[in-house]
Order: C-alpha cells, then structure tokens, then sequence
C-alpha cells in the first residue's frame, strides 16, 4: 500500500489494510505452490 493512499484514513483502517496484507503475504510464503495458494482463496 503506497502511503499517498493511507493519507487520510484512520489509524484502525490502516492497520486492517497493512495486516490483511501481512496475512496474504504470510500465507503466500507457507503455501508450496501458486495453485494451492489458489485452491485456499478460492
């Protein structure tokens, strides 16, 4: 998330938007490959 963008919201949406994106990433890094990432979003 570019910071242009958080600019003017809230603390809390801020910190949902930056831990959704911490989660995504977390579960990107522990899945073996792209098509179980996808199977989990689906």
């Amino acid at each position: 998330i570019a910071l242009d963008h958080v600019e003017g919201l809230d603390d809390e949406t801020v910190w949902k938007l930056m831990r959704g994106n911490a989660i995504r990433m977390l579960d990107l890094d522990l899945d073996r490959t792209p098509e179980q990432y996808r199977a989990r979003t689906r």
